[in-house]
């Protein structure tokens, strides 16, 4: 994942874990506000965007500078989730994403009748 700040590119650090009942991703994006961040999900696809513009102005100096930071994120999961189920949390600048894997896609044996 990378963050666009201005006109400087930054790597952006992600973690992605899998359990027999979830997925789990961990982004971090500090500085970014839990009300400017998007999570889509999609089948098999979640993704994390979003954006934030911070300005600076100091009248003394006649010194304006705009901060610009934007980020957008596709993970491709090997298997189905259950979209009700999804859940985040931002804390210290790290999102964490539980996605519950969907119960549709698990085997059963089917009774004859």
């Amino acid at each position: 994942m990378e963050l666009t700040n201005g006109r400087t590119t930054l790597p952006v650090g992600a973690e992605i874990s899998e359990n027999d009942k979830e997925y789990r991703i961990k982004v971090a994006i500090p500085g970014i506000p839990k009300e400017k961040i998007s999570i889509d999900i999609d089948g098999k696809s979640i993704r994390i965007h979003g954006s934030e513009t911070q300005e600076e102005k100091d009248d003394t100096t006649y010194h304006y500078r705009s901060l610009s930071t934007s980020f957008d994120q596709t993970f491709t999961l090997p298997s189905a989730i259950d979209n009700d189920a999804v859940s985040a949390e931002l804390k210290d600048g790290i999102l964490a994403v539980t996605l519950p894997k969907a119960h549709s896609g698990k085997s059963r044996k089917v009774e004859i009748k």
